[in-house]
């Protein structure tokens, strides 16, 4: 893992929690894998990982419930990917 990618994974840690990051998970979106999983658990979570993947220049998916990840447009970049399966409801 690289550097950035090392910080990013420590950033986004430092915000949600040890538990709630996978480093090199086992998910492949449009024949990409190697994304950072973070699954943060309310929207103010969402907004600052969201804040640090744009300080270091990361690419973002969202992913919702982790589902239909092969759809739409293919994805040139996935660094990060945003799970929400720890929300409960979405208003």
């Amino acid at each position: 893992m690289d550097e950035r990618r090392k910080e990013l994974a420590r950033l986004i840690r430092s915000l949600i929690g040890e538990a709630h990051v996978t480093t090199e998970p086992e998910l492949k979106i449009d024949d990409l894998n190697g994304a950072l999983l973070a699954k943060p658990g309310s929207s103010e979570e969402v907004a600052e990982c969201l804040n640090i993947c744009a300080e270091l220049n990361a690419a973002v998916v969202p992913a919702g419930l982790m589902t239909w990840l092969d759809c739409g447009n293919p994805v040139n970049r996935a660094d990060v990917v945003l799970g929400l399966e720890r929300f409960s409801r979405i208003v």
